[in-house]
């Protein structure tokens, strides 16, 4: 027989809010409570989930600010990223969901949340403008470039439209499963809307708790059906490697160290060169045409940044003489996924 007695609400609180911590249900909780004592239960302090920290051996910068060719090509929904070593799935699924309007704090807790409690090995962000961007990696460049946006728009010497757009990707721990965010920011500052959460995973069933725990921590309650997609990429191979033209050198690590390793690049994008790369790119086996036009028609995207990061293919110390070479560059159009913008990953095979 259970003992029917009346028990504190206080008490009750402390038990949701571990289980909720834990990702366990109330009656795990009442359960674990029992045997332990709520005195024993590990329930985390709630501010100290508001802060990202930051890694020191991961890619700590950003936002840098990339400007396009403006006038030439001034549409605010052509946005490229640069996710190094993008693997598109063989079988693509994308799974989403959208919320109203939150505000830059709201965002910035839920990406710390997101940050403790998830495992996501690779990520980058563009925070878009109608005349440029600034691009970075981490979640915790990502917080800082979308808190400060208003300055960053207000500083901005290329033109501007009534609201930004930022495009956030993060590879899962399986190779081809992607996390992708979409939003709106206010030239303002403070509110963001059309807040737009994707998964894109490789192949059917969708299923498993992750992507509803990921979901959830970043303030969704449901996730919509999934839907088959292609996703088409150009590859532009080289005869010969292509020298580069570096502009700025990555560096992995503290910046207090004494000889960090060079891990990225940005360079002057070889598509404003002059070389006709059209002539040069090919479609791998796209099945369905559509989506084959769709890019071909907007290849133009390609050619918007002046500037482009690249991941090295080996690392090296600083202080090493280095010559860099780019022997591929790929591109995949992602505009299926995120819907609005007309959106391109580049990825560039550059190695020493």
């Amino acid at each position: 027989m259970r003992p029917n007695v009346d028990i504190p609400w206080s008490i009750h609180g402390q038990i949701k809010q571990y289980a909720q911590a834990n990702e366990i249900t109330i009656e795990e909780g009442y359960i674990e409570a029992l045997k332990t004592g709520t005195d024993q239960l590990a329930i985390p302090d709630e501010s100290a989930r508001t802060t990202l920290s930051r890694e020191d051996d991961w890619l700590p910068f950003g936002p840098w600010k990339i400007t396009s060719q403006g006038d030439e090509s001034p549409d605010i929904n052509d946005v490229t990223t640069c996710l190094s070593h993008f693997y598109t799935p063989e079988q693509p699924v994308k799974i989403s969901t959208r919320r109203r309007d939150i505000s830059v704090g709201e965002l910035e807790s839920m990406l710390a949340t997101l940050q403790a409690r998830t495992r996501i090995s690779d990520d980058w962000f563009t925070i878009h403008q109608l005349g440029g961007a600034w691009v970075g990696r981490g979640l915790t460049n990502f917080a800082h470039g979308i808190s400060t946006v208003e300055d960053l728009f207000a500083q901005a010497d290329f033109p501007l439209y009534k609201q930004g757009s930022a495009v956030y990707i993060a590879n899962l721990p399986r190779e081809s499963e992607y996390l992708f965010l979409r939003m709106n920011l206010s030239r303002r500052g403070g509110r963001i809307s059309n807040f737009q959460l994707t998964f894109l995973l490789d192949g059917y069933p969708v299923g498993g708790r992750e992507y509803y725990k990921i979901a959830q921590r970043l303030g969704f309650s449901e996730l919509f059906n999934a839907k088959e997609h292609h996703l088409p990429t150009l590859r532009a191979g080289l005869e010969g490697p292509l020298e580069v033209e570096v502009v700025e050198r990555i560096t992995k690590g503290s910046d207090t160290q004494d000889d960090p390793s060079v891990s990225g690049l940005i360079i002057e994008n070889p598509f404003q060169n002059g070389t006709n790369w059209a002539t040069e790119l090919s479609w791998d086996d796209i099945p369905d045409g559509f989506y084959q036009n769709e890019a071909e028609a907007h290849t133009d995207v390609l050619s918007n940044y002046d500037h482009l990061y690249c991941e090295l293919n080996t690392h090296h110390r600083l202080n090493d003489d280095a010559n860099y070479r780019m022997r591929a560059l790929s591109a995949t159009y992602l505009s299926g996924l995120l819907e609005r913008n007309h959106i391109w990953n580049i990825s560039a095979s550059v190695d020493w």
